[in-house]
């Protein structure tokens, strides 16, 4: 039997073995464990990246509103030097133009200002003039439009007319007398009312060009056609059509073919109180 004091052949052999197992194993946590690190600090150097752009951008864009700021005050103060200076010479122009003032100008300064004040009177008065113009434009399309069932437009128009009358005698008509015929017992002698019969109503179509020419069309009535005979006719007025004409205008030539008012007199009815029959007076 042998003595010693070293270990068994095969303890040596398994704590080897075993040691070789552990440090494999130490080594493949290693190896796995690097790759998320890895990962990490890429993400991490991308987002520092991103935020650099991100800071960049802003820091261009607060120095391109900077100076926008600073051009806009510089307009700002000239325009505030503009209007003093306006200021100045308005108030030049009416300390000259008021009576008993002191001259404290030489001619050819007095002569700009009083040109000055009158373009600017000018530019006042035409911008008065366009913006009544404007207004105008403005109220007519604000207007109740009539509607045609065609293209073309049709223009109404009419005027709704009360008379008030009081006659002395014997009259053909008691709302708008012609003459005044031969009394008889029976008739009266006067009489007061009012009438709406001398009220019209009108409508203008404008056409297509023909041959070159402008065509429109006009229509007008009236209530003074008569009564009918019946026992209230003399509160229902007949329509009686005033002027139906048909116009081609060129541009120094017109045809006018219709039934239309009096040539000779243009400028008839002469009162409102005969609008049925006109006055040629």
């Amino acid at each position: 039997m042998k003595h010693g004091n070293g270990l068994p052949d095969w303890i040596r052999k398994s704590s080897s073995a075993v040691l070789l197992l552990l440090a494999g194993t130490i080594y493949a946590q290693s190896e796995d464990a690097s790759p998320p690190a890895e990962s990490q600090s890429a993400a991490m150097a991308a987002t520092v990246h991103q935020l650099q752009e991100q800071v960049r951008e802003l820091r261009a864009a607060v120095a391109e509103v900077r100076s926008e700021a600073a051009q806009y005050r510089a307009e700002t103060g000239e325009l505030r030097r503009e209007l003093q200076a306006t200021r100045n010479q308005l108030q030049s122009t009416v300390a000259s133009a008021q009576p008993g003032s002191t001259p404290v100008a030489t001619k050819e300064s007095e002569t700009d200002s009083a040109k000055q004040a009158e373009s600017l009177t000018d530019r006042v008065s035409s911008l008065e003039e366009s913006s009544q113009l404007l207004s105008g434009k403005v109220d007519d399309q604000y207007q109740t439009k009539v509607e045609s069932a065609s293209k073309y437009r049709v223009r109404l128009s009419g005027i709704v007319l009360l008379n008030l009358f009081s006659n002395h005698g014997t009259t053909d008509n008691f709302d708008f007398p012609n003459y005044v015929p031969e009394p008889t017992p029976f008739n009266s002698r006067g009489a007061t009312g009012a009438s709406l019969r001398q009220s019209q109503l009108g409508l203008e179509v404008f056409g297509p060009r023909l041959m070159g020419a402008k065509t429109t069309g006009t229509v007008q009535f009236d209530l003074s056609g008569g009564f009918p005979n019946t026992l209230n006719g003399s509160s229902f007025g007949l329509f009686r059509l005033r002027i139906a004409n048909l116009r081609m205008d060129w541009d120094h030539t017109s045809i006018v073919a219709g039934q239309d008012n009096a040539f000779f007199s243009p400028l008839s009815p002469t009162s409102f109180a005969s609008l049925a029959v006109p006055t040629f007076g």
